[in-house]
């Protein structure tokens, strides 16, 4: 799950300075929507793509830690929530709130905290996999609520639920391609992905032309 580790803590050194220059532009708030729509995109692709791979991935680890592979598309989930709490989290730095931040990170540590006390003695590492992803997705949504309070961006909330949607259920339908012959599989598991890459070229091409 590194992999999105990086792409997103690239993106949020690279995104925070564009936020803030276009913090006085009249059109500031659909450029937020836009870039949230986009990362969504992009980190619904790594998702994808490397969760549909682990068959070969795994290869790339020592044999003693392959065992563990299951947790890596929660770890992916996980981390794609966090990403989308780091472009929502822009909120309360342009309007000079930032003690909501420190509150939303002492409440996604509570969480995790709480849940891994629970979780780990009944379902070892899998149990505090499940937490990182709850922990995420809760301060993922705390924020964008408190957000749309004080600082309200129409961000297209249809659309990217629809695409992660689709990445979630093509990956739940990749995992019953087991065919015994790795190859195969990898081919197979590529290929579920073709139908989201047709319907993204029709949504969002068309849309990047017209600006």
């Amino acid at each position: 799950s590194i992999l999105m580790t990086i792409f997103i803590q690239a993106f949020r050194y690279s995104a925070e300075p564009f936020f803030f220059a276009q913090r006085k532009d009249d059109d500031n708030r659909k450029v937020y929507a836009r870039v949230m729509k986009y990362f969504v995109i992009a980190c619904s692709l790594i998702f994808l793509f490397t969760a549909n791979n682990l068959s070969w991935i795994q290869f790339m680890i020592g044999k003693d830690y392959r065992s563990g592979m299951a947790v890596v598309p929660v770890l992916l989930l996980a981390n794609l929530f966090l990403g989308i709490y780091f472009n929502l989290s822009i909120w309360y730095k342009l309007t000079n709130k930032t003690m909501y931040g420190a509150w939303i990170t002492v409440f996604g540590a509570a969480v995790t905290l709480g849940l891994n006390f629970w979780w780990i003695p009944i379902y070892g590492y899998m149990g505090s996999a499940w937490a990182t992803l709850i922990c995420y997705g809760s301060m993922m949504v705390v924020s964008y609520f408190l957000g749309q309070r004080y600082f309200p961006v129409k961000y297209g909330l249809k659309r990217i639920f629809t695409y992660l949607g689709i990445a979630l259920l093509l990956y739940y339908l990749s995992t019953f391609i087991q065919t015994g012959w790795i190859a195969v599989d990898i081919i197979l598991k590529n290929m579920i992905i073709v139908p989201y890459l047709l319907l993204l070229w029709k949504t969002e091409v068309p849309a990047l032309r017209k600006k």
